[in-house]
């Protein structure tokens, strides 16, 4: 699987541990690789793709309340959430801004929501 995620264009590294069932894959700067594909190239492989702990630029939206997170140079779009209240009000004063985030994007619902539970605005 390693050798199938570094042939993806963006991908600088990647570092499999079989013992924590995780691939680490780190991207070059200024990538427009979608985690969609990362996750088809695992799933090929045999894998089941979880979630993501990413560092992302981002621009913010509201929409009816809810904070959207866009990913610079790719068309991923998140619900963003957080275990911290604080950062979401945060985020919602910076509608419309370019931010960058940490966070773990959660594997797909089946409903299909795709959501990143931010743990930190990077300054």
């Amino acid at each position: 699987m390693s050798v199938r995620l570094g042939r993806v264009e963006g991908v600088e590294a990647v570092r499999i541990s079989l013992n924590e069932g995780k691939a680490f894959i780190e991207l070059k700067a200024g990538n427009t690789v979608t985690l969609g594909e990362l996750r088809t190239v695992v799933q090929h492989a045999g894998f089941k793709p979880d979630e993501a702990r990413v560092r992302a630029r981002v621009q913010v939206a509201l929409d009816g309340g809810r904070v959207r997170l866009r990913v610079i140079d790719t068309p991923d779009t998140y619900e963003a959430a957080s275990a911290e209240p604080k950062l979401l009000a945060d985020l919602k004063k910076r509608a419309g801004d370019t931010v960058v985030v940490e966070g773990v994007i959660e594997a797909p619902t089946p409903e299909g929501v795709a959501r990143l539970t931010v743990s930190s605005i990077v300054p």
